[in-house]
């Protein structure tokens, strides 16, 4: 069982409710987004529950409880969770394992910051924490912006593959990062992405970078499953490897080529 404090800092009496239900509600999204990924459970493997509320600054502390027989993923979560917000505090970039969706309900809850009597987000557990200011709001705002497109490749762990949106989709956890990767693919590529799933894979095409210099979306063209470490190529997570890969295209025409066909 995990403990883990969420408080929102700030006058007493000036916070209003509609912020308080707010920013718990999108915090509690920000940890299962980072559950689904970290145990491969749809939905998480963690229930929330309330342990302690208190006033002055808005505190509520909340207990887990796994809702696997056999494990719990609770450790794992939250040192992720506050290392991740760590890292987007300090130096701007990508939680881990934090997908799309999720950063979308992060900035929905940086974005409080300043407003409605929140002053600031202070998140920890019993050996660590994170205070998140609007440097945290305005970094979160770079994330998923497209600022530019490359003809590379991605290396990482292919989990959620998604069908029922327009361009079928799944999510690549980098290697180097856990960033997750949207990666969209064509229909006829659905068995072929299938086969990868749960395993590691190097997936190659335009890749699509936010302002932090981090791989968005990649428009998969090629997947490649790796075998064990000993077998992988020398590939960089980022980074055109094959002189024949645009079939003779310059590198700018193939990737308006790419994203117009998706």
């Amino acid at each position: 069982m995990a403990t883990l404090r969420f408080q929102l800092e700030g006058e007493p009496h000036g916070i209003t409710v509609d912020a308080f239900v707010g920013a718990v509600t999108d915090w509690f999204k920000v940890l299962t987004d980072i559950d689904t990924a970290i145990s491969g459970q749809s939905g998480g493997s963690l229930q929330w529950v309330v342990a302690n509320l208190a006033t002055g600054s808005l505190v509520l502390d909340a207990e887990s409880r796994s809702k696997l027989p056999d494990r719990n993923y609770d450790t794992e979560v939250v040192r992720a969770a506050i290392a991740g917000l760590r890292r987007l505090e300090q130096e701007g970039l990508t939680p881990p394992y934090l997908s799309p969706k999720g950063i979308r309900s992060a900035r929905q809850l940086l974005k409080l910051i300043g407003t409605q009597g929140i002053e600031g987000i202070r998140i920890s557990n019993h050996t660590d924490s994170v205070e998140l200011t609007a440097k945290a709001a305005t970094s979160v705002s770079e994330l998923l912006p497209v600022r530019y497109s490359l003809v590379g490749s991605v290396e990482g762990r292919l989990e959620g593959i998604s069908i029922h949106e327009k361009e079928p989709r799944c999510i690549v956890y980098r290697d180097s990062t856990n960033q997750a990767v949207t990666c969209l693919f064509r229909r006829d590529m659905l068995n072929e992405v299938k086969e990868g799933l749960g395993r590691r894979v190097v997936v190659i095409g335009v890749v699509d970078m936010n302002g932090r210099h981090e791989p968005v979306t990649v428009h998969l063209d090629r997947l490649r499953i790796l075998g064990s470490e000993e077998e992988l190529p020398g590939i960089g997570d980022i980074g055109g490897s094959d002189p024949n890969f645009t079939g003779g295209m310059e590198s700018s025409a193939y990737v308006r080529s790419m994203r117009d066909g998706h």
